[in-house]
């Protein structure tokens, strides 16, 4: 089986955001490989010209999946771990509770999706 690979934000026991790598199951298509239907509750798209972004620390408003579609950014958890994010980069934001994570956009110019899901969507199974 085959996986598709993202990185998870999280809020640690200790109210910390913190970094995870998830793998979600993927199937055999005659096309190719693809996960099971995600429900979604909306959608919602952002550009920038690089520079302009930066928001210190801040938990996600909602769980939502980040895609990186044009630019470059950095998210920095609660513990100062720090991860680049390019186009063609997914991330999870799930840490709604606690100091949350700084967000940067380091060029441009940028473009992304959120995607959000329902609080009820069980990720358990997902984690590496």
């Amino acid at each position: 089986m085959t996986t598709f690979r993202c990185t998870l934000v999280y809020t640690g026991a200790d109210n910390r955001s913190h970094f995870a790598d998830l793998e979600i199951p993927m199937e055999k298509i005659p096309t190719g490989d693809r996960t099971q239907p995600i429900p979604a509750t909306g959608t919602l798209f952002r550009s920038g010209d690089g520079t302009a972004a930066y928001w210190e620390l801040h938990p996600a408003p909602q769980r939502q999946f980040v895609f990186c579609l044009k630019g470059s950014f950095e998210l920095e958890c609660g513990d100062e771990t720090k991860r680049v994010f390019n186009a063609g980069d997914v991330f999870l934001v799930d840490d709604t509770t606690g100091e949350g994570h700084r967000f940067r956009e380091l060029s441009g110019p940028t473009l992304m999706s959120w995607v959000m899901v329902p609080p009820e969507l069980d990720i358990s199974v997902w984690r590496v």
